[in-house]
């Protein structure tokens, strides 16, 4: 969070009218978070007011992201320089333990109910969770999976998240050695170790930021979805 909040608001001091390297990268963010992430899944009114909430979600997870990406002191594990005990450095990201992704889908999940009820009044926005022209005894087949799948979407948001960013945690582990400590041919570790270094830049370079992408653009879908009647 201070990470998110200081580096945003000290390059937005900084702005030029002839932009550096940085304020060029910053300026792609902004326009991805407002043009693909906001704009592009919702009318221009509701994307003014809720463009502050998504992009700082955006930015918020890229950072945790990111961050986990770093080779950090973060393990209880020591070793041994001259009889100083140093701390073995390790990945670890926040938005790998469930409980981060789940409080944001949480967040995202009161967001979007709210708003649905907020524009569309208790009865309204109930109704508009049945698909359009689905009417008669079908209804009580129909309502009951609509409520299981708005609720599914705090498992779909947490997991996709969770889910990706630890799987590609424990597949740098591997490559990068795990697998050759678990079989016991240390050998092994020459030839995967190539590989971990690739799978890293990969998830480093895109997976960090589709993940990131992905939650917000699905919480903007949520949103423009739950002031529509059908």
């Amino acid at each position: 969070t201070i990470v998110t909040t200081v580096r945003m608001v000290w390059i937005a001091g900084r702005m030029h009218a002839r932009p550096n390297r940085v304020q060029t990268a910053v300026e792609v963010i902004y326009s991805l978070m407002r043009d693909n992430i906001t704009k592009g899944n919702m009318d221009d009114s509701l994307a003014a007011k809720w463009f502050p909430f998504l992009g700082a979600l955006f930015l918020f997870i890229w950072f945790c992201n990111l961050i986990g990406y770093l080779p950090l002191p973060t393990s209880e594990q020591k070793f041994n320089v001259f009889g100083a005990h140093i701390p073995a450095f390790a990945l670890y990201a926040a938005t790998a333990n469930i409980s981060v992704p789940l409080i944001l889908a949480v967040i995202v999940f009161v967001v979007f109910n709210w708003e649905g009820i907020r524009v569309q009044g208790p009865v309204g926005y109930v109704k508009s969770l049945i698909p359009a022209g689905v009417s008669g005894g079908i209804l009580l087949l129909i309502f009951p999976l609509e409520v299981i799948s708005t609720f599914m979407r705090l498992l779909s948001l947490t997991i996709r998240l969770f889910a990706n960013i630890l799987a590609g945690h424990m597949i740098i582990l591997f490559m990068a050695g795990g697998l050759a400590v678990l079989l016991g041919l240390s050998f092994l570790g020459w030839f995967t170790l190539p590989f971990a270094v690739i799978l890293y830049l990969f998830e480093l370079g895109l997976v960090a930021t589709l993940q990131a992408f992905i939650f917000a653009t699905l919480a903007a879908i949520y949103i423009s979805g739950a002031v529509t009647h059908h």
